[in-house]
Protein backbone atom coordinates (compact mmCIF):
# COMPACT_ATOMS: atom_id res chain seq x y z
CA UNK A 1 0.00 0.00 0.00
CA UNK A 2 1.44 3.38 -0.97
CA UNK A 3 1.83 6.14 1.61
CA UNK A 4 -0.53 8.32 -0.41
CA UNK A 5 -3.27 5.68 -0.39
CA UNK A 6 -2.80 5.01 3.34
CA UNK A 7 -3.07 8.71 4.22
CA UNK A 8 -6.12 9.14 2.05
CA UNK A 9 -7.70 6.03 3.56
CA UNK A 10 -7.10 7.28 7.11
CA UNK A 11 -8.64 10.64 6.25
CA UNK A 12 -11.76 8.99 4.82
CA UNK A 13 -11.94 6.57 7.76
CA UNK A 14 -11.88 9.33 10.37
CA UNK A 15 -14.59 11.31 8.59
CA UNK A 16 -16.87 8.29 8.12
CA UNK A 17 -16.47 7.01 11.69
CA UNK A 18 -17.43 10.43 13.00
CA UNK A 19 -20.38 10.62 10.60
CA UNK A 20 -21.57 7.13 11.62
CA UNK A 21 -20.98 7.92 15.33
CA UNK A 22 -18.83 4.84 15.87
CA UNK A 23 -15.94 6.51 17.74
CA UNK A 24 -16.35 4.07 20.65
CA UNK A 25 -15.12 1.22 18.45
CA UNK A 26 -12.63 3.29 16.45
CA UNK A 27 -9.45 1.34 17.29
CA UNK A 28 -10.89 -2.08 16.47
CA UNK A 29 -12.57 -0.80 13.33
CA UNK A 30 -9.40 0.88 12.12
CA UNK A 31 -7.45 -2.34 12.55
CA UNK A 32 -10.03 -4.28 10.50
CA UNK A 33 -10.26 -1.54 7.88
CA UNK A 34 -6.52 -1.39 7.25
CA UNK A 35 -6.21 -5.18 7.09
CA UNK A 36 -8.99 -5.38 4.49
CA UNK A 37 -7.53 -2.47 2.53
CA UNK A 38 -4.15 -4.22 2.44
CA UNK A 39 -5.80 -7.44 1.27
CA UNK A 40 -7.74 -5.88 -1.61
CA UNK A 41 -4.96 -3.48 -2.60
CA UNK A 42 -3.29 -6.22 -4.63
CA UNK A 43 -6.29 -6.29 -6.98
CA UNK A 44 -5.47 -4.05 -9.92
CA UNK A 45 -9.08 -3.04 -10.50
CA UNK A 46 -9.95 -2.28 -6.89
CA UNK A 47 -9.13 1.43 -6.95
CA UNK A 48 -10.06 3.81 -9.74
CA UNK A 49 -7.22 6.26 -10.51
CA UNK A 50 -9.65 9.15 -10.20
CA UNK A 51 -9.44 10.62 -6.71
CA UNK A 52 -13.21 11.12 -6.52
CA UNK A 53 -14.07 7.48 -7.30
CA UNK A 54 -11.28 6.21 -5.04
CA UNK A 55 -12.72 8.12 -2.10
CA UNK A 56 -16.15 6.69 -2.81
CA UNK A 57 -14.66 3.20 -2.75
CA UNK A 58 -12.86 3.92 0.53
CA UNK A 59 -16.05 5.23 2.10
CA UNK A 60 -17.84 2.10 0.98
CA UNK A 61 -15.14 -0.03 2.54
CA UNK A 62 -15.47 1.82 5.85
CA UNK A 63 -19.24 1.32 5.81
CA UNK A 64 -18.89 -2.40 5.09
CA UNK A 65 -16.36 -2.72 7.92
CA UNK A 66 -18.72 -1.00 10.33
CA UNK A 67 -21.67 -3.11 9.18
CA UNK A 68 -19.94 -6.48 9.58
CA UNK A 69 -18.39 -5.44 12.91
CA UNK A 70 -21.79 -4.29 14.15
CA UNK A 71 -23.46 -7.59 13.22
CA UNK A 72 -20.83 -10.09 14.34
CA UNK A 73 -19.16 -8.33 17.25
CA UNK A 74 -21.82 -6.06 18.73
CA UNK A 75 -25.21 -7.61 18.01
CA UNK A 76 -24.39 -11.31 18.04
CA UNK A 77 -21.12 -11.23 20.01
CA UNK A 78 -19.86 -14.24 18.04
CA UNK A 79 -16.48 -15.84 18.45
CA UNK A 80 -15.19 -14.82 15.05
CA UNK A 81 -11.55 -14.14 14.33
CA UNK A 82 -10.23 -10.98 12.71
CA UNK A 83 -9.14 -13.11 9.77
CA UNK A 84 -12.68 -14.47 9.23
CA UNK A 85 -14.21 -11.03 9.61
CA UNK A 86 -11.72 -9.49 7.18
CA UNK A 87 -12.55 -12.19 4.65
CA UNK A 88 -16.28 -11.38 4.87
CA UNK A 89 -15.64 -7.67 4.44
CA UNK A 90 -13.18 -8.18 1.58
CA UNK A 91 -15.52 -10.52 -0.25
CA UNK A 92 -18.43 -8.06 -0.10
CA UNK A 93 -16.22 -5.14 -1.09
CA UNK A 94 -14.89 -6.96 -4.14
CA UNK A 95 -18.46 -7.88 -5.15
CA UNK A 96 -19.47 -4.22 -4.93
CA UNK A 97 -16.46 -3.17 -7.00
CA UNK A 98 -17.17 -5.72 -9.71
CA UNK A 99 -20.80 -4.63 -9.80
CA UNK A 100 -19.89 -0.95 -10.07
CA UNK A 101 -17.67 -1.68 -13.07
CA UNK A 102 -20.29 -3.73 -14.87
CA UNK A 103 -23.16 -2.34 -16.92
CA UNK A 104 -25.80 -3.56 -14.46
CA UNK A 105 -25.90 -0.38 -12.41
CA UNK A 106 -26.43 1.68 -15.56
CA UNK A 107 -29.72 0.03 -16.54
CA UNK A 108 -31.91 2.23 -14.36
CA UNK A 109 -33.15 5.71 -15.17
CA UNK A 110 -30.97 8.62 -14.10
CA UNK A 111 -32.08 10.60 -11.03
CA UNK A 112 -31.95 13.78 -13.12
CA UNK A 113 -34.20 12.30 -15.83
CA UNK A 114 -37.23 14.59 -16.10
CA UNK A 115 -39.58 11.62 -15.71
CA UNK A 116 -37.95 10.81 -12.36
CA UNK A 117 -37.13 14.27 -11.00
CA UNK A 118 -40.60 15.72 -11.64
CA UNK A 119 -42.30 13.11 -9.47
CA UNK A 120 -39.56 13.22 -6.84
CA UNK A 121 -39.71 17.00 -6.38
CA UNK A 122 -43.52 17.08 -6.27
CA UNK A 123 -43.69 14.30 -3.70
CA UNK A 124 -41.00 15.91 -1.55
CA UNK A 125 -42.91 19.20 -1.53
CA UNK A 126 -46.06 17.49 -0.27
CA UNK A 127 -44.22 15.27 2.21
CA UNK A 128 -42.57 18.28 3.82
CA UNK A 129 -46.00 19.81 4.45
CA UNK A 130 -47.79 16.66 5.52
CA UNK A 131 -45.21 14.92 7.71
CA UNK A 132 -45.56 17.24 10.76
CA UNK A 133 -49.33 16.68 10.66
CA UNK A 134 -49.19 12.86 10.65
CA UNK A 135 -49.35 11.43 14.17
CA UNK A 136 -49.77 7.78 13.19
CA UNK A 137 -52.98 7.60 15.19
CA UNK A 138 -56.15 7.10 13.10
CA UNK A 139 -58.29 8.68 15.82
CA UNK A 140 -56.50 12.01 15.40
CA UNK A 141 -54.75 12.12 12.03
CA UNK A 142 -56.30 9.45 9.83
CA UNK A 143 -56.13 11.31 6.53
CA UNK A 144 -52.67 12.77 7.05
CA UNK A 145 -51.42 9.31 8.03
CA UNK A 146 -52.88 7.76 4.88
CA UNK A 147 -51.42 10.49 2.69
CA UNK A 148 -48.02 10.14 4.33
CA UNK A 149 -47.89 6.41 3.61
CA UNK A 150 -49.03 7.01 0.03
CA UNK A 151 -46.42 9.72 -0.57
CA UNK A 152 -43.73 7.33 0.68
CA UNK A 153 -44.96 4.67 -1.73
CA UNK A 154 -44.72 7.12 -4.63
CA UNK A 155 -41.23 8.09 -3.50
CA UNK A 156 -40.32 4.41 -3.38
CA UNK A 157 -41.59 4.03 -6.95
CA UNK A 158 -39.09 6.64 -8.17
CA UNK A 159 -36.24 4.81 -6.41
CA UNK A 160 -37.21 1.61 -8.24
CA UNK A 161 -36.95 3.46 -11.55
CA UNK A 162 -33.39 4.54 -10.74
CA UNK A 163 -32.49 0.96 -9.83
CA UNK A 164 -34.01 -0.35 -13.04
CA UNK A 165 -36.64 -2.39 -11.14
CA UNK A 166 -39.37 -1.65 -13.65
CA UNK A 167 -41.57 -4.65 -12.99
CA UNK A 168 -41.41 -3.98 -9.25
CA UNK A 169 -42.34 -0.39 -10.00
CA UNK A 170 -45.38 -1.61 -11.94
CA UNK A 171 -46.47 -3.74 -8.98
CA UNK A 172 -45.87 -0.74 -6.69
CA UNK A 173 -48.36 1.22 -8.79
CA UNK A 174 -50.98 -1.37 -7.77
CA UNK A 175 -50.66 -0.27 -4.13
CA UNK A 176 -50.58 3.41 -5.13
CA UNK A 177 -53.80 2.88 -7.08
CA UNK A 178 -55.45 1.10 -4.15
CA UNK A 179 -54.47 4.02 -1.91
CA UNK A 180 -55.80 6.49 -4.47
CA UNK A 181 -59.24 4.87 -4.58
CA UNK A 182 -59.45 4.70 -0.80
CA UNK A 183 -58.36 8.32 -0.43
CA UNK A 184 -60.92 9.42 -3.00
CA UNK A 185 -63.79 7.91 -1.03
CA UNK A 186 -62.61 9.22 2.33
CA UNK A 187 -61.87 12.75 1.10
CA UNK A 188 -65.20 13.01 -0.72
CA UNK A 189 -67.34 11.66 2.10
CA UNK A 190 -68.46 12.99 5.43
CA UNK A 191 -66.93 12.16 8.80
CA UNK A 192 -69.32 9.21 9.02
CA UNK A 193 -67.27 7.30 6.43
CA UNK A 194 -64.00 8.22 8.12
CA UNK A 195 -65.28 7.11 11.53
CA UNK A 196 -66.46 3.88 9.95
CA UNK A 197 -63.05 3.34 8.35
CA UNK A 198 -61.35 3.74 11.74
CA UNK A 199 -63.93 1.46 13.34
CA UNK A 200 -63.14 -1.28 10.87
CA UNK A 201 -59.43 -0.86 11.58
CA UNK A 202 -60.30 -1.71 15.19
CA UNK A 203 -62.49 -4.63 14.10
CA UNK A 204 -59.66 -6.09 12.03
CA UNK A 205 -57.19 -5.56 14.84
CA UNK A 206 -59.47 -7.44 17.22
CA UNK A 207 -59.75 -10.30 14.75
CA UNK A 208 -56.09 -10.65 13.84
CA UNK A 209 -54.58 -9.64 17.22
CA UNK A 210 -57.03 -11.08 19.78
CA UNK A 211 -54.44 -11.16 22.59
CA UNK A 212 -54.25 -7.37 22.53
CA UNK A 213 -57.84 -7.06 23.80
CA UNK A 214 -59.79 -8.15 26.83
CA UNK A 215 -61.68 -11.36 25.96
CA UNK A 216 -64.97 -10.09 27.37
CA UNK A 217 -64.74 -6.79 25.48
CA UNK A 218 -63.76 -8.51 22.24
CA UNK A 219 -66.51 -11.12 22.47
CA UNK A 220 -69.11 -8.42 23.16
CA UNK A 221 -68.06 -6.45 20.06
CA UNK A 222 -68.16 -9.51 17.80
CA UNK A 223 -71.35 -10.97 19.21
CA UNK A 224 -73.44 -7.83 19.36
CA UNK A 225 -71.95 -5.03 17.27
CA UNK A 226 -70.33 -6.80 14.32
CA UNK A 227 -72.92 -9.57 14.09
CA UNK A 228 -75.75 -7.01 14.09
CA UNK A 229 -74.14 -4.88 11.37
CA UNK A 230 -73.52 -7.92 9.19
CA UNK A 231 -77.14 -9.02 9.52
CA UNK A 232 -78.32 -5.55 8.48
CA UNK A 233 -76.52 -6.03 5.18
CA UNK A 234 -77.55 -9.63 4.68
CA UNK A 235 -74.07 -11.02 5.26
CA UNK A 236 -73.28 -14.54 6.50
CA UNK A 237 -70.58 -15.81 8.86
CA UNK A 238 -68.39 -16.69 5.87
CA UNK A 239 -68.34 -12.98 4.94
CA UNK A 240 -66.71 -11.98 8.24
CA UNK A 241 -63.21 -11.21 6.94
CA UNK A 242 -64.51 -9.24 3.97
CA UNK A 243 -66.79 -7.21 6.23
CA UNK A 244 -63.99 -6.43 8.69
CA UNK A 245 -61.84 -4.98 5.91
CA UNK A 246 -64.40 -3.39 3.61
CA UNK A 247 -67.55 -2.90 5.68
CA UNK A 248 -66.84 0.83 5.90
CA UNK A 249 -67.93 1.11 2.26
CA UNK A 250 -71.57 0.81 3.35
CA UNK A 251 -71.19 4.24 5.00
CA UNK A 252 -70.01 5.96 1.81
CA UNK A 253 -72.56 8.03 -0.10
CA UNK A 254 -71.46 6.31 -3.31
CA UNK A 255 -72.80 2.98 -2.05
CA UNK A 256 -75.96 2.40 -4.06
CA UNK A 257 -76.91 -1.09 -5.24
CA UNK A 258 -79.03 0.33 -8.06
CA UNK A 259 -76.06 2.21 -9.49
CA UNK A 260 -73.59 -0.53 -8.59
CA UNK A 261 -75.51 -3.83 -8.81
CA UNK A 262 -72.28 -5.88 -8.93
CA UNK A 263 -70.91 -4.31 -5.74
CA UNK A 264 -68.92 -6.68 -3.54
CA UNK A 265 -66.87 -6.34 -0.39
CA UNK A 266 -63.45 -6.30 -2.02
CA UNK A 267 -61.17 -3.76 -3.63
CA UNK A 268 -61.96 -4.35 -7.29
CA UNK A 269 -65.77 -4.48 -7.11
CA UNK A 270 -66.02 -2.36 -3.99
CA UNK A 271 -63.49 0.40 -3.38
CA UNK A 272 -62.45 0.80 -7.02
CA UNK A 273 -66.03 0.54 -8.28
CA UNK A 274 -67.35 3.23 -5.92
CA UNK A 275 -64.40 5.53 -6.60
CA UNK A 276 -65.19 5.41 -10.32
CA UNK A 277 -61.74 4.17 -11.34
CA UNK A 278 -62.41 0.48 -11.87
CA UNK A 279 -63.31 0.41 -15.54
CA UNK A 280 -60.41 2.59 -16.65
CA UNK A 281 -57.71 0.71 -14.75
CA UNK A 282 -59.01 -2.82 -14.20
CA UNK A 283 -56.96 -4.33 -17.04
CA UNK A 284 -53.73 -2.77 -15.77
CA UNK A 285 -54.59 -3.76 -12.20
CA UNK A 286 -55.01 -7.40 -13.21
CA UNK A 287 -51.72 -7.18 -15.08
CA UNK A 288 -49.83 -6.36 -11.89
CA UNK A 289 -51.26 -9.50 -10.33
CA UNK A 290 -49.75 -11.62 -13.10
CA UNK A 291 -46.32 -10.15 -12.38
CA UNK A 292 -46.54 -10.30 -8.58
CA UNK A 293 -47.47 -14.00 -8.73
CA UNK A 294 -44.51 -14.89 -10.97
CA UNK A 295 -46.49 -16.05 -13.97
CA UNK A 296 -44.81 -16.42 -17.36
CA UNK A 297 -45.28 -12.67 -17.86
CA UNK A 298 -42.99 -12.07 -14.89
CA UNK A 299 -40.16 -13.99 -16.54
CA UNK A 300 -40.61 -12.84 -20.13
CA UNK A 301 -42.18 -9.38 -19.92
CA UNK A 302 -40.74 -6.57 -22.04
CA UNK A 303 -39.20 -4.43 -19.31
CA UNK A 304 -39.06 -1.28 -21.43
CA UNK A 305 -42.78 -1.59 -22.19
CA UNK A 306 -43.52 -2.27 -18.52
CA UNK A 307 -41.51 0.83 -17.56
CA UNK A 308 -43.56 3.03 -19.90
CA UNK A 309 -46.86 1.67 -18.57
CA UNK A 310 -45.76 1.96 -14.94
CA UNK A 311 -44.69 5.57 -15.48
CA UNK A 312 -47.94 6.53 -17.17
CA UNK A 313 -50.13 4.88 -14.53
CA UNK A 314 -48.19 6.25 -11.58
CA UNK A 315 -48.09 9.78 -12.94
CA UNK A 316 -51.86 9.69 -13.49
CA UNK A 317 -52.53 8.29 -10.03
CA UNK A 318 -50.06 10.68 -8.40
CA UNK A 319 -51.66 13.70 -10.05
CA UNK A 320 -55.09 12.71 -8.73
CA UNK A 321 -53.67 11.91 -5.28
CA UNK A 322 -51.97 15.31 -5.11
CA UNK A 323 -55.25 16.95 -6.13
CA UNK A 324 -57.06 15.04 -3.39
CA UNK A 325 -54.49 16.29 -0.91
CA UNK A 326 -55.04 19.87 -2.03
CA UNK A 327 -58.78 19.32 -1.63
CA UNK A 328 -58.41 17.81 1.84
CA UNK A 329 -55.96 20.51 2.97
CA UNK A 330 -57.92 23.39 1.45
CA UNK A 331 -58.24 25.34 4.71
CA UNK A 332 -54.54 24.87 5.43
CA UNK A 333 -53.52 26.16 2.02
CA UNK A 334 -55.79 29.19 2.38
CA UNK A 335 -53.57 30.17 5.31
CA UNK A 336 -50.33 29.23 3.54
CA UNK A 337 -50.55 30.65 0.04
CA UNK A 338 -46.79 30.39 -0.52
CA UNK A 339 -46.83 26.62 0.06
CA UNK A 340 -49.96 26.27 -2.04
CA UNK A 341 -48.24 27.95 -4.96
CA UNK A 342 -45.25 25.60 -4.75
CA UNK A 343 -47.52 22.53 -4.68
CA UNK A 344 -49.65 23.80 -7.55
CA UNK A 345 -46.62 24.42 -9.76
CA UNK A 346 -45.22 20.97 -8.97
CA UNK A 347 -48.55 19.26 -9.57
CA UNK A 348 -49.01 21.08 -12.87
CA UNK A 349 -45.70 19.59 -13.99
CA UNK A 350 -46.92 16.14 -12.92
CA UNK A 351 -50.12 16.65 -14.92
CA UNK A 352 -48.17 17.68 -18.04
CA UNK A 353 -46.02 14.55 -17.82
CA UNK A 354 -49.07 12.36 -17.20
CA UNK A 355 -50.80 13.74 -20.29
CA UNK A 356 -47.63 13.31 -22.37
CA UNK A 357 -47.23 9.69 -21.30
CA UNK A 358 -50.90 8.87 -21.92
CA UNK A 359 -50.74 10.38 -25.41
CA UNK A 360 -47.56 8.47 -26.19
CA UNK A 361 -49.12 5.21 -24.94
CA UNK A 362 -52.28 5.64 -27.01
CA UNK A 363 -50.31 6.51 -30.16
CA UNK A 364 -48.24 3.37 -29.82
Amino acid sequence: MTEQLRNEALEVFQAEIKHLKKEAYQDELLSLFLRVLEAVNSLKEQMDPSSYKRKLALRQLVELTVGEHEFYRIQREEEISDEQLCYKISNKFICFLISSQSEEHKKGMKPYDHLVSTLVSATMALESINEPLARHDPNFSLMNDLFETTFKKISGFTKMLVLGLYMDAYVAWRTIHESESTLYLLVNNSDKAKFSYVKHIVYSNMYYNPNSFDDEQRDAVFEHEIKREMQEHGLKSKDMKKFLEYGWLYDCKEYDMEKHPKFKLNFNDGVDELSGLRDQYNEFYRGTSEISHSSSIFFYANEDAIKEVALMLTYESSYRIFCLYMQFMDEYFKRHEDQKQIVEISNTDVKIVAQHLRKKYEEE
